[in-house]
This record gives C-alpha cells, sequence and structure tokens, in this order.
C-alpha cells in the first residue's frame, strides 16, 4: 500500500473528527463569541528583514500574527489549518471527542470509544497530520455552517 493510497482515509477520518467537534463547539457558540477575532498576541519569529512573503501581511510591530482566514466562496468564510496546526487541533480535540463518545455510552462503551479516538489520533499525528503533503493545508469552513471543506494545496 502507496502512501497515495492511504491519503483519503487518513481525510475521511481526519474531517470525521472535527466535524463532531465542530458540531459540538457550534452547539455552545454565541454569535457574539463566533465573531471574535483570534491572535496570538506575538508577531512571528520570522518576521523582519528577509521575512518569508508568504507570512509578510502578518508581520507588523504593531498587530499581533493572525490565523489564516478568508473567504472560500460565495458569503462563505473558511479558515486554513498548516500542518502543524493540524497536529494541535487532532491533540485538544481527541478529548472532546471521547468525552462525547463517552456521554453518549456508559460502561464498556465508553472504554472502547476512548480507545478507538486514542488509536485513531495517533495514526493521524504519526503521519504530520490530517492532510497529505500535496495538499497540505486543512480548509474549515465556519461561516454560514461550520464544516470540514477538505485539503488545499
Amino acid at each position: 500500500m502507496s502512501a497515495l493510497d492511504s491519503a483519503p482515509s487518513r481525510v475521511g477520518l481526519g474531517a470525521l473528527i472535527l466535524s463532531i467537534v465542530l458540531a459540538v463547539l457550534s452547539l455552545s457558540a454565541t454569535p457574539a463569541g463566533a465573531a471574535t477575532p483570534v491572535s496570538t498576541g506575538t508577531a512571528p519569529a520570522s518576521c523582519g528583514p528577509g521575512v518569508n512573503q508568504r507570512i509578510d501581511g502578518r508581520c507588523t510591530d504593531t498587530l499581533p500574527q493572525e490565523f489564516s482566514e478568508g473567504g472560500c466562496g460565495f458569503l462563505q468564510r473558511c479558515i486554513y489549518f498548516n500542518r502543524t496546526e493540524q497536529t494541535y487541533l487532532i491533540t485538544g480535540s481527541k478529548w472532546i471527542v471521547q468525552a462525547a463518545l463517552c456521554a453518549a455510552s456508559i460502561g464498556l462503551g465508553c472504554v472502547a470509544a476512548g480507545l478507538v479516538v486514542e488509536i485513531a489520533a495517533q495514526w493521524l499525528l504519526s503521519r504530520g497530520g490530517i492532510c497529505p503533503t500535496s495538499k497540505p493545508r486543512l480548509r474549515v469552513q465556519w461561516f454560514p455552517v461550520p464544516q470540514v471543506e477538505g485539503c488545499v494545496a
């Protein structure tokens, strides 16, 4: 089995995990909270002379670095996650998925759900994220309906 054969299943598994997380988060999100901009609070370490042109627009002395967000269709807004951000997302969201599955089941179902989610998360982390290297950015639509759109170049 080549790496290309496992890419669709990896994307599908990652999309399933993120869809569950988005569904759980959309139930608790308020419209005012969804409009709040997200930033890291500091400029990236690579800002300055000879800065990478890809992040040049995010480098300023006064403004924090912003995440990659933009339009992805008519009246649609998407967030783009690189491969490093995908690993952070997998690590954090596996606990949410395990809690949701555990709440839906009792006893051994909770243990089995936790084991399956942990194995799936470790499998995705060992491959460097959800998306393959040919299409490294994960596109997630957040407006008007939260959903995982897939991997893009």
